[in-house]
């Protein structure tokens, strides 16, 4: 055999022997695969609302024109009040003129009466004269008629005596309401000026609220309004502040719904729940009337679960894995829920202990042979 020959035979067996090291390699590389199984994990759902920061206890405290000028506000902004205490107070000037001619009406009503009555006693006098004299019809036939006209006017000047009385009593009332008094306890947040007669009456002169209790007011479906509960905690957070959260206890849900504006698809408005949340902790940076985003848990329950990186979907939209039986790979076509994170809910298509491929790569198909990694 020349040396050429051999030289030809020795360069084949060398391809030969590094076409097979590549093929074993390339081979136990794609097929080598990683595992795991379903898992039971607990997840909840949730439903997320938006609403509205306020104060729980909050009151604005309007003057009112017609008892006369704001002469004096006793509170500042920034002043803490406690119940009863004094916020402002009316000059008085126009109650007292009415107390005044009260006053004079009710001396000419007790006047009036007791004129009347002098009237009644002299001629009741008069027909007991006459009685003794000439008898008790010639005394009626003289005076009855009169008496009975006295004692009317008598019956009406009581009747216009107790009502300037009671017009009294609503005046002492009235007087009462000059010096307005807080009816909580909280902080003065703002102090408004006081209208004048021809002025908007619907500013506020005073605004008094408890910082210490925040709460967040927004709405929830009829749906969500049934798993809902008084009570039950919630996370709280705003696009303004996205690195911060709070939390929360639903503090209220309203009996009766508030229909929106907004049209569904059957034209008919939906139908919300207003929803109170009591914000924990009164050391919030956000400010009353800020939008913020409630997250409220509707269900919890204990489900298996796969990692989203070993679910797989095709171009019809149905999802399925790939699961090892005796070393060769089968496609099961799965029935998925909602996603938690990295994990999804596996309702139907495979069962606990199935070995299901994690993050099978583009070289994972059915039927090709495998080995499992340890």
């Amino acid at each position: 055999m020349s040396k050429k020959l051999y030289i030809i035979i020795g360069v084949a067996c060398l391809l030969l022997t590094t076409i097979c090291i590549n093929v074993v390699n390339s081979k136990s590389k794609e097929t080598s695969v990683n595992v795991i199984k379903l898992k039971e994990r607990e997840v909840k759902e949730m439903t997320t609302i938006s609403g509205t920061l306020g104060y729980e206890e909050e009151k604005y405290y309007y003057s009112n024109p017609e008892l006369g000028e704001v002469t004096e506000v006793h509170v500042k902004e920034g002043d803490n009040v406690e119940k009863g205490d004094a916020l402002f107070q009316y000059d008085g000037e126009t109650i007292e003129l009415e107390s005044d001619g009260n006053a004079l009406s009710v001396e000419s009503s007790y006047l009036t009466i007791n004129k009347i009555q002098n009237q009644i006693d002299e001629l009741e006098k008069k027909a007991q004269d006459v009685k003794k004299e000439f008898g008790e019809k010639e005394a009626n036939s003289q005076f009855s008629q009169e008496l009975k006209q006295l004692n009317h006017e008598l019956k009406l000047a009581n009747i216009e005596a107790r009502r300037y009385l009671l017009e009294k009593e609503s005046i002492v009332k009235k007087k009462e309401t000059l010096l307005v008094s807080s009816d909580m306890q909280g902080t003065v947040m703002a102090i408004g000026k006081a209208p004048g007669l021809n002025e908007n009456v619907n500013t506020p002169l005073i605004h008094i609220a408890n910082k210490s209790k925040l709460m967040v007011k927004g709405t929830i479906s009829e749906f969500d309004s049934l798993k809902v509960k008084e009570g039950q905690e919630v996370q709280i957070s705003s696009d303004a502040m996205p690195d911060q959260s709070w939390t929360g206890t639903v503090s209220k849900i309203d009996a009766l719904p508030q229909a929106t504006s907004e049209i569904s698809d059957s034209e008919n408005p939906q139908v919300r729940y207003p929803i109170t949340i009591e914000v924990n902790g009164s050391d919030l940076p956000a400010r009353p009337g800020f939008r913020m985003i409630v997250e409220i848990e509707t269900d919890k329950s204990t489900v298996p679960t796969l990692p989203m990186a070993a679910v797989k979907s095709d171009d019809e939209g149905n999802y399925y894995v790939f699961t090892i039986e005796d070393n060769k790979v089968l496609k099961k076509v799965i029935e998925v829920g909602s996603t938690h994170g990295d994990f999804v809910v596996v309702k139907e298509g495979i069962k606990k202990g199935d070995a299901v491929v994690d993050s099978p790569s583009k070289d994972i198909d059915e039927g090709v042979e495998v080995t499992i990694n340890d």
